[in-house]
């Protein structure tokens, strides 16, 4: 009789036993658990295999491409399969095999990559390779790369207070623009005509005075020997907009 009425007891005692209570935790804290880690794992594996198959799509991706980057290539089709890469996402690879053949197609690509590159890390890549190719034993190659840098460093945007050269004077506005026309044609972006003391001045603007210096040399050997540097507001003080931001009258300068 006595076993008998401790029974419920004793169940009740096993019900509430320290035991059971640290197995319930355990139970609910590996549901918990699973509940996260699961998830996470899956984005882990999912991650690391999608990296995977980027570097075997970027590996594939340039075995098409090997043909058209060697040395006896077809220079456009050197640069329109760099380009292509560029364009893919493989920008730094794009970069080093541009740099690898001293080539005119190699230049186009890096000063094309340059003007068109937001990443900052990607743009000075390509600029120290351009300017590696200076160093390039044909003499043509390296004065296309002098010409490619002096580009690309004019053609950041224009500064309050930024230097200018000045590559002509001539009488007329049309005179003027013709010189602007040529001077795009040959690749320079940010150019005005500033018209002072009675002339209109064609002037490519650079966004420091370093910068106008070093392109100097190169612009008096390739465009006009008597072009010389301007410190654009002190030689044209209070200019005043015309022409769309085209021309720029300089009235205390006349």
């Amino acid at each position: 009789m006595s076993d008998a009425t401790n029974r419920p007891d004793d169940a009740a005692q096993d019900k509430h036993s320290p035991h059971r209570d640290w197995w319930n935790l355990i139970n609910k804290i590996a549901s918990i658990v699973s509940i996260i880690f699961i998830p996470v794992l899956t984005i882990s594996l999912n991650t690391i295999f999608q990296e995977r198959e980027r570097e075997v799509n970027k590996l594939l991706a340039m075995e098409k491409f090997f043909p058209y980057l060697k040395q006896d290539a077809d220079q456009r089709q050197q640069q329109v399969a760099i380009y292509i890469m560029y364009n893919l996402g493989y920008k730094d690879i794009a970069v080093r095999i541009a740099a690898l053949d001293a080539s005119e197609a190699s230049i186009s690509s890096l000063e094309q990559i340059i003007t068109i590159e937001g990443d900052k890390e990607i743009k000075e890549m390509a600029l120290k390779m351009l300017n590696k190719l200076k160093a390039a034993p044909q003499e043509q190659i390296q004065k296309r790369a002098e010409l490619a840098l002096a580009k690309v460093q004019q053609s950041e945007p224009l500064k309050t207070g930024t230097a200018g050269i000045v590559i002509g004077a001539d009488k007329t506005l049309d005179e003027a623009r013709h010189e602007v026309k040529r001077a795009k044609i040959q690749g320079f972006g940010d150019v005005a005509i500033y018209r002072r003391q009675g002339m209109y001045r064609t002037v490519l603007r650079y966004p420091s005075r370093e910068e106008a210096e070093k392109a100097l040399p190169k612009i008096r050997e390739i465009v006009r020997d008597s072009s010389y540097l301007v410190i654009l507001d002190k030689w044209c003080p209070n200019a005043k907009e015309t022409e769309n931001g085209l021309v720029f009258e300089c009235p205390s300068a006349d």
